[in-house]
């Protein structure tokens, strides 16, 4: 700033020499600190931070829509709603889509901002996504959803059946547990502590 003849430096502009920063969901993936940084962020108590962030090249889940349950690759960020996607070998072709639709998963692909389809094609099959995903607890969960859905009445009353059977075995075996545990105890149960830190009564009262 030029005041009275003199340039004068405003506190709240930074250097002449000092690199200006960008936010983290502009730059793309294929940076090689960055890629290294989402994969191991931790916070000063040593627990593993948040990493799935939208951004070039991070690999989604679609949850709604006409391609409900195929993947994608994030190619560019239009705004802070809408992204441009890539699906070469998972039938999706390039398109906007809205992050609403979106559940990002924790696969990357390196490739450059706006890559081809070719370029991302290639990626997807040199980290072997397909095959990470399907090792994945996330799509065992959807592939088992898909066959409950799928049932016949049949079929679903003999699910039903077996899983009475299986309560009535493990309830057996709890209860014979717990009579052993009185028996040795003299009768007295020590309260156990449920998941919000309040106490539990071994048994009911009878």
């Amino acid at each position: 700033m030029r005041r009275n003849g003199k340039i004068e430096t405003s506190l709240l502009a930074p250097p002449a020499n000092t690199p200006l920063k960008f936010p983290t969901w502009i730059q793309p993936f294929h940076s090689k600190d960055r890629a290294h940084r989402s994969r191991t962020t931790t916070n000063q108590h040593g627990v593993e931070a948040f990493r799935k962030f939208v951004e070039t090249g991070r690999v989604a889940f679609i949850a709604d829509g006409p391609n409900e349950g195929k993947l994608c690759a994030i190619v560019n960020i239009i705004d802070q709603n809408r992204v441009l996607v890539d699906g070469p070998l998972t039938g999706i072709t390039r398109q906007e889509m809205s992050l609403k639709k979106l559940h990002l998963t924790t696969l990357g692909v390196k490739f450059p901002w706006t890559a081809p389809t070719r370029v991302v094609r290639k990626a997807w099959i040199a980290e072997k996504i397909d095959e990470k995903w399907k090792a994945s607890r996330w799509a065992q969960r959807v592939a088992a959803r898909k066959i409950r859905q799928n049932l016949t009445d049949f079929e679903r009353f003999k699910l039903n059946s077996a899983r009475r059977t299986r309560n009535k075995l493990r309830r057996n075996v709890y209860l014979s547990l717990l009579t052993k545990t009185k028996k040795s105890t003299g009768g007295i149960l020590k309260p156990r502590k449920s998941r919000n830190g309040k106490k539990k009564a071994g048994a009911r009262k009878k």
